[in-house]
């Protein structure tokens, strides 16, 4: 062990010296200096905190906020990442996308202006640090433990940041899931049987609308096995959280691509 090694070298040789960790992954704490909260998932499977990005990363020339991380110490994955982290003279730039149903489409609406405003060379979503969405659609289920909202803000920010697709796509994209969900029970014959069938679904699952079209589109845009917390190539910097409730507990849940860096108070 070298005499004046700091922390960051010295649990990189142990590290190195070491297979056991290649197996052992987290989302919620940091591997690589057993300290913080993960935020930065790898295309590996491991994570990174804000300080592991900075220690283990190289900043690239021009931008002092992003690293290029040549790879990972754990699995000995050489598949380089890119993260950009807020920059130390910048302050908090929040987007909040309220749910509504369809009318969230005002809010598409109102980013398309600030996109004309922001100009081609800067999209909207990278002029901001944190996008947080209320709901990701109605679509209850006797199946399913939360519910949500019609398909509105969450979807949103989803698209915008965990994405990363353009804002006219974002629009063409919900409106397409907006027609499908709500759309579909146009379509049907308004008998007797099927007025009875609605409501008696309404009263058990306390949701109008079938869940069935809704959850196909999401499959169809997110995929069926794709995780929130999860590297991906097109992902906005940006942290992105979607607001949902229990059905059966009324509670709030936050299903978030970063984890709290400090405890909080249950009150």
């Amino acid at each position: 062990m070298l005499p004046y090694a700091s922390a960051a070298d010295i649990r990189s040789k142990s590290i190195q010296e070491s297979v056991h960790w290649a197996v052992v992954k987290s989302n919620r704490f940091c591997l690589f200096c057993l300290m913080n909260s993960t935020q930065h998932p790898l295309p590996c499977g491991h994570s990174l905190c804000e300080e592991c990005v900075q220690i283990r990363g190289v900043s690239i020339f021009g931008n002092e906020s992003a690293y290029v991380v040549p790879g990972c110490d754990l699995c000995k994955s050489q598949v380089t990442a890119h993260f950009s982290l807020k920059p130390v003279t910048a302050g908090y730039r929040l987007l909040s996308l309220d749910g509504g149903g369809t009318r969230a489409v005002i809010a598409l609406e109102e980013l398309r202006l600030l996109q004309e405003s922001l100009g081609p060379l800067c999209r909207v979503q990278d002029f901001f640090n944190m996008v947080m969405g209320t709901s990701s659609g109605k679509g209850s289920s006797l199946h399913r433990p939360f519910q949500t909202n019609a398909p509105s803000g969450g979807i949103i920010a989803l698209t915008l940041v965990k994405c990363g697709w353009e804002l006219e796509r974002c629009i063409s994209t919900f409106i397409d899931i907006a027609k499908k969900t709500f759309g579909a029970e146009k379509h049907r014959s308004a008998t007797v049987t099927r007025r009875l069938w609605r409501s008696l679904r309404c009263w058990l699952t306390d949701g109008k609308y079938d869940a069935s079209a809704f959850e196909t589109a999401l499959q169809s845009i997110f995929g069926p096995r794709n995780r929130l917390f999860q590297w991906a190539s097109n992902s906005v910097a940006a942290k992105v959280a979607v607001t949902a409730t229990s059905i059966s507990k009324p509670s709030a849940f936050i299903f978030s691509n970063y984890n709290a860096s400090k405890s909080r108070s249950k009150e």
